[in-house]
């Protein structure tokens, strides 16, 4: 996808890819996250040994806007910390620039993570849209294989409890 002299974006490829961002949510602090089954990754793109980031466009009716749905946002917590800084803000960039492609007219997301909140907001210009949200979740059909611990484990996202 791009490419500078320290970094490489690809498409992230579940078959190839899951195992290792899974491992990454595995080593997050404090004990570390359940990671998201491996159907709901998706449309994804990756930096090796450093980051992924999960873009799903929104095709909307003719006449209204496009957008992407930036979620999650995971990086390796092993990595060196000042790669992983520059990498994180390489993949954000080339994520942004598919959604110009694609014809988004805006990126939203959603996150808990203080240093990523500001991390988007002073160096990619996001704008804080709502700082007190509650998300909500409604699983369809068969899901008895899916853990959605990490959606909705309440010390994950302090300002829900």
């Amino acid at each position: 996808m791009k490419k500078n002299d320290n970094f490489e974006v690809r498409e992230y490829d579940p078959n190839v890819d899951y195992d290792i961002v899974a491992e990454w949510w595995g080593k997050l602090p404090e004990g570390g996250w359940e990671p998201p089954p491996k159907n709901l990754l998706e449309n994804g793109f990756i930096i090796d040994n450093y980051c992924a980031a999960f873009l799903h466009i929104m095709r909307t009716t003719i006449g209204l806007p496009n957008f992407g749905y930036l979620h999650p946002i995971i990086s390796n917590a092993e990595s060196n910390i000042m790669k992983r800084d520059r990498a994180l803000d390489f993949l954000l960039k080339s994520v942004t620039e598919h959604a110009e492609n694609s014809d988004c007219n805006f990126i939203y997301t959603t996150c808990s993570t203080p240093a990523l909140i500001k991390r988007l907001n002073k160096r990619h210009n996001m704008f804080i849209a709502e700082d007190n949200i509650t998300s909500l979740i409604l699983p369809l059909g068969c899901q008895d294989n899916i853990s959605y611990d990490s959606l909705s484990d309440p010390s994950l996202f302090p300002e829900s409890e």
